[in-house]
């Protein structure tokens, strides 16, 4: 049942279509992610609307189906409102809305890595293992360590779909 008809659907269900998850290593579009975590944070578009101060869900379907884009300065009450972290969600909307932008960012970032939260929470666990100065001592070392992390799952992929 969709809104329209003034049914709430509330998170995945059964039968409910959600944009397919992107593979590994592949970067989502902005739209299917907005989607995809909208449909599995159990919030209506309606609601998401009213928190991201939007008079009708309209809005919401139009970022959702790619007609619109989403608001820069919504950015941070838009990922906040959909729980995703909003370093990886910035990414996400300045390298498909503003490539040229994006980029630039990055370059002076080149050396200065931006980290999410969950990659300090990462760097934290590390360190509090009270390893001196680890080092990935060769590429056999950093390919073990890649499949040791493919392991883990990520807040912000989009889950699998069962």
């Amino acid at each position: 049942m969709t809104e329209t008809n003034n049914v709430k659907r509330r998170g995945p269900r059964a039968g409910t279509m959600l944009p397919p998850a992107p593979k590994r290593g592949e970067i989502p579009r902005v739209a299917d992610y907005v989607g995809h975590m909208l449909a599995i944070s159990g919030k209506t578009q309606k609601e998401l609307a009213d928190e991201l101060g939007f008079s009708t869900p309209n809005m919401v379907s139009m970022i959702k189906s790619g007609r619109a884009k989403v608001p820069i300065q919504k950015v941070g009450q838009l990922a906040k409102a959909l729980n995703v972290d909003p370093v990886y969600f910035l990414q996400l909307v300045l390298r498909e809305y503003q490539p040229e932008t994006w980029e630039a960012i990055e370059g002076v970032f080149a050396n200065q890595h931006v980290l999410t939260a969950n990659e300090v929470e990462i760097i934290d666990t590390l360190r509090a293992a009270k390893l001196p100065n680890p080092k990935l001592a060769s590429n056999a070392d950093k390919k073990r360590f890649q499949e040791f992390m493919a392991g883990f799952g990520s807040d912000n992929a989009l889950p699998k779909h069962k």
